[in-house]
Order: C-alpha cells, then sequence, then structure tokens
C-alpha cells in the first residue's frame, strides 16, 4: 500500500458520513482525495502513525517538484525581488497571503521575529474588483517604504505572465 492510500484509508476510516469511495488508479488522483479528505476534515488529534506517513508523503511530494531558494534568485532592485512560480516550491523565511488589510503588519510581524526573507503571494483582487495595475503599485511602493528602515528581503510571487508583466512594470522594469 503506498503512503497516499494509507493516508486516505486513514481519512475515510475517520468518516461514517462519505458513502463508498474508491481508490483512484492514478497518483494525482490519489492526492486529489486525500487532499479533499483533509480539508473536510474536522480539527482533531490524528495519531501518530498518521502524521509521520503524511510528513514523508509532502516531503516525497514537495522534493519531486523541485524547490528555488531565494539564494537563486537575483534581486529586481534592493531587497524587493519577483519570482514567477508555484509558491509551494519557494524556500524563504516565511511565505504569507497578502489579500489581507495588513501586508505592512505581516512585515512588522516577520522583523520582530527575525525572519530575514518573506514571500508575498500576488495579491488577489479579483473577488473585490480591485485593478490589477494599482494593487501592485501599492504593494511595491509599500515594500520600497518599509525595506528603507528595516532589513529584510521581500517576493513578490506571481502566477500568470500576466502578473509578471503588472509586477515588471510597477517594478520599474518594463
Amino acid at each position: 500500500m503506498s503512503k497516499a492510500e494509507y493516508l486516505i484509508n486513514y481519512l475515510l476510516s475517520e468518516r461514517d458520513d462519505l458513502g463508498r469511495i474508491e481508490m483512484p488508479k492514478t497518483e494525482q488522483g490519489k492526492f486529489k482525495l486525500y487532499r479533499s479528505l483533509v480539508n473536510i476534515r474536522p480539527a482533531v488529534k490524528a495519531d501518530e502513525s498518521f502524521l509521520q506517513a503524511e510528513d514523508e508523503y509532502l516531503t516525497a511530494l514537495t522534493e519531486s517538484k523541485g524547490i528555488t531558494d531565494i539564494a537563486d534568485l537575483s534581486p529586481a532592485e534592493n531587497s524587493i525581488y519577483l519570482w514567477q512560480g508555484d509558491i509551494t516550491a519557494l524556500r524563504c523565511g516565511a511565505i504569507v497571503n497578502a489579500a489581507n488589510s495588513g501586508m505592512t503588519g505581516c512585515l512588522e510581524l516577520a522583523v520582530q521575529n527575525n525572519i530575514e526573507s518573506i514571500a508575498f503571494c500576488c495579491i488577489s483582487t479579483g473577488v473585490f474588483g480591485f485593478p490589477k495595475d494599482k494593487a501592485a503599485e501599492i504593494a511595491v511602493r509599500t515594500v520600497r517604504e518599509f525595506c528603507k528602515t528595516h532589513s529584510i528581503r521581500v517576493i513578490f510571487d506571481v502566477f500568470g505572465d500576466d502578473d509578471r508583466i503588472i509586477y515588471k512594470k510597477a517594478l520599474g522594469q518594463a
């Protein structure tokens, strides 16, 4: 039995409200089912064997897709980086969702906790209808100001080409 199958069977054994669920044949299908079950799992303690298997499974998945370290990146400008890729494949001090009202709060918290680098996912503007270019300008301006008085490296992570172009423009690279 694979690690994914063990994890799925464990998660299914905790529930009696899901009916019969067939084990997917592909690894991608197994991961999708595992992730779905984890997302609906109540916040209760799992046994140590599950946690160990889950750690081994997720570590292997992460290693298989490759990791980009901040040390491998070139700054767009002093202390500010632009990176396009899967945020889960990035190694830095902290990763946060910048789609909150406290971007500078996240930066302050990082500095207070001696975190040397932080990555912000491209700010989500779709639900709120805020223009992406304005959001990028605000984010870059906020980080530039913060970096004037604090020692921290900041990565703007974008997923799509259109967002990369918007951030390059905001950083004066377009």
